[in-house]
């Protein structure tokens, strides 16, 4: 470790006050046992789902459409939602508001999804970052 890299730690290290070294060991309790949390709960979210769609497809099968519980009732549903805007829905709709124009189209597409002047949201937080593990080359 070179000389200015171990300035640097002391200077860190006297900026550190026991305050904040103790939210900082509380902070990676907490983050470790959300990181286990997280882990359980996509599990058993995942078991749940393959429960769900055999389920939707017995109830189908059978024409059930509800089964009633003495705490609610299970209903097969249909949702339907608007998909996400992409360039290729844009074009296309472009090329038939402009009568197959590819020119006009290709323009209008590129000037709307142009990144450059999309606005932009910041965020600002700390996060935890681990050292990756490496692979075993074999």
């Amino acid at each position: 470790m070179s000389h200015s890299d171990q300035s640097n730690l002391l200077e860190i290290n006297n900026l550190l006050t026991d305050e904040f070294k103790d939210m900082l060991k509380a902070y990676i309790g907490y983050d470790d046992q959300i990181t286990q949390a997280e882990t359980s709960l996509k599990s058993i979210k995942k078991k749940r789902t393959e429960l769900k769609d055999k389920m939707y497809k017995h109830m189908r099968t059978h024409n059930i459409d509800e089964i009633s519980l003495k705490s609610g009732k299970i209903q097969t549903t249909v949702s339907k939602r608007t998909v996400g805007l992409n360039k290729e829905w844009i074009y296309k709709r472009c090329l038939l508001l402009y009568d197959g124009d590819e020119k006009r189209a290709e323009y209008v597409t590129e000037f709307i999804a142009d990144a450059k002047h999309r606005p932009k949201k910041e965020t600002h937080s700390i996060k935890r970052v681990k050292p990756r593990k490496k692979k075993n080359k074999n």
